[in-house]
């Protein structure tokens, strides 16, 4: 599964090694996996003004929230399991994480126009939404 690997290496296990034997992730089936993922965002500080919460409810929802309020919310749809639903919020807050790094990256980088839209290009990202973002994050 790509979503298991996106977050072994969210939780720095390269190549899926554990004191040097491949170990298969099991994010998706096993709590026991999914709660190490959980305290790990709970610690996590993206920048000094910004911390995590992640609330598991009773109703097989989750909700990942940053101390700005901003929110990521998977609620329980089709039957899913709330394993199911907080891992697919974990999943969530990473990709929207990485994004948010690249972005400060490339804000923080002196890059030539020709240089940024080609790694706008790469991520599959237009100009436009690069505008966007960088007002957003100007913001914050």
């Amino acid at each position: 599964m790509n979503d298991n690997k996106l977050i072994a290496e969210f939780m720095g296990m390269e190549d899926h090694q554990e004191m040097g034997e491949y170990v298969t992730p099991n994010y998706n089936t096993s709590w026991d996996w999914l709660m190490t993922v959980i305290d790990k965002i709970e610690n996590f500080i993206f920048d000094e003004n910004n911390s995590y919460n992640v609330t598991i409810g009773s109703a097989n929802y989750c909700v990942i929230q940053d101390s700005n309020g901003n929110t990521i919310e998977i609620i329980k749809d089709n039957g899913n399991s709330k394993l199911d639903t907080t891992y697919q919020a974990v999943v969530q807050f990473i990709k929207v994480n990485k994004i948010e790094v690249l972005i400060s990256k490339l804000k923080s980088a002196d890059l030539d126009g020709e240089t940024t839209q080609y790694i706008l290009e790469q991520i599959g990202m237009d100009y436009q939404m690069y505008k966007q973002l960088n007002v957003k994050y100007k913001t914050k």
